[in-house]
Order: structure tokens, then sequence, then C-alpha cells
């Protein structure tokens, strides 16, 4: 019985640190923020994703 105890408190703290993190986040980070974020790694991604050997190729 102690051991289930002891698993049970370890989830249970486990769930609480993951609201509070979320809670903190929820506080800490702007709409604006998260906007500019997921443009600068839109533009990053798209750059990354285009093949330049491909087009040299169908160049020649």
């Amino acid at each position: 019985m102690k051991q289930a105890f002891w698993a049970y408190a370890v989830v249970a703290f486990g769930v609480v640190i993951v609201v509070v993190m979320l809670f903190i986040q929820r506080m800490t980070i702007t709409t604006e923020e998260n906007y500019y974020l997921e443009k600068e790694i839109l533009e990053s991604s798209m750059i990354d994703a285009v093949d330049y050997g491909t087009y040299k190729k169908q160049e020649k």
C-alpha cells in the first residue's frame, strides 16, 4: 500500500507541475510573440524546403 501511495503522489505531482507550467506560459507569452515566431519559422522552413540543386540541373 505504501508503494501505491508514492506512485499516486508522483503522478499527482507531475500533473501539478504541468498545470503550473501551462499557467505560467499563458501569462508570459503573448499572441504577438507567437505571430512573429510562427512567421519566422514558416519563412525559414519554406526556404529550407526548396532544393536549389534541382533547379540548377533543369537550367542546363
